[in-house]
């Protein structure tokens, strides 16, 4: 799988060649072997869905300055996104849901020994976090060389170029989005029982998370809850993205008032209570 070059932080090699910054996307679904067993959500066969969320996460480095978007926004741009591939919130009026989903996004920054250098990955003290929520984190890759760990890559399906992409991407901070779904019955019970996660990010450097979040949930839309092997990366600068919901219904229940979630304690599913009307 070719990627398309990437963004890079301040005046680095990778601005020059590509000249400015780009919107890419980065999306990538690990699923269970619970949730193997499951038939993805289509528009044709939706499955429906208790929503919770533990809000905005400024993870590594503070990001002073970045303007949180709204619980609302974030919510209604990630149920649209999911809208389009069958994954419906549940109402009084629908089917049972089956399904929890726990929405978060905010930042990844690069985290630096010092606070500085953040370009050197032997300063960086949190590289391998955000090699991880791309989905290379099993890559060995150590200082800039990605011949380096070569069985690791190629067994991601990656190429040697593909890799030094991922090398480049992870000395860049990250605006990020992360959808996991559980069993609702499960957690009816307390108890956690993961189907699958998708984790979508997008080099930060040039936008703001406002600008970009919406692109981000579009552009990640198909592989929300199918497994991406190797991760999928998609310059969205150079394609028009639309999310498309055919049912009127569900685009006026996503685009009028507050949609109903719980909210997540820390380390903790909340309990799932009966579908609002």
């Amino acid at each position: 799988m070719a990627l398309t070059g990437v963004p890079a932080m301040g005046t680095s090699v990778i601005d020059i060649l590509v000249g400015k910054s780009q919107v890419e996307v980065i999306t990538f679904t690990q699923l269970t072997p619970a949730g193997r067993a499951l038939t993805a959500a289509t528009p044709q066969n939706p499955v429906y869905y208790v929503a919770a969320t533990s809000g905005f996460k400024d993870l590594g480095a503070s990001s002073a300055g970045e303007a949180a978007l709204s619980n609302d926004e974030a919510i209604r741009t990630i149920s649209k996104a999911l809208a389009g591939q069958g994954y419906l919130p549940a109402s009084g009026s629908s089917p049972a849901p089956s399904l929890l989903l726990v929405f978060t996004w905010g930042t990844l920054n690069v985290n630096s020994l010092d606070g500085d250098e953040a370009a050197d990955p032997d300063r960086q003290l949190n590289r391998q976090q955000r090699l991880q929520f791309v989905g290379v984190g099993n890559m060995k890759l150590f200082g800039w060389s990605a011949y380096e760990g070569t069985e690791s890559f190629v067994s991601l399906g990656l190429s040697i170029a593909d890799a030094e992409k991922f090398q480049a991407l992870a000395s860049q901070d990250l605006f990020i989005a992360c959808v996991s779904a559980y069993d609702l019955e499960s957690a009816k019970r307390s108890e956690r029982k993961r189907l699958w996660i998708t984790r979508i990010s997008c080099p930060a450097s040039g936008f703001s998370l406002h600008e970009v979040m919406s692109t981000m949930l579009t552009v990640a839309a198909p592989h929300l809850g199918r497994e991406t092997k190797p991760p999928v990366w998609v310059n969205a600068s150079e394609r028009k993205t639309e999310v498309k919901i055919r049912d009127l219904k569900v685009l006026e229940y996503l685009e009028n008032g507050a949609l109903p979630v719980l909210e997540v304690q820390k380390n903790k599913l909340p309990a799932a209570k009966k579908a609002p009307k």
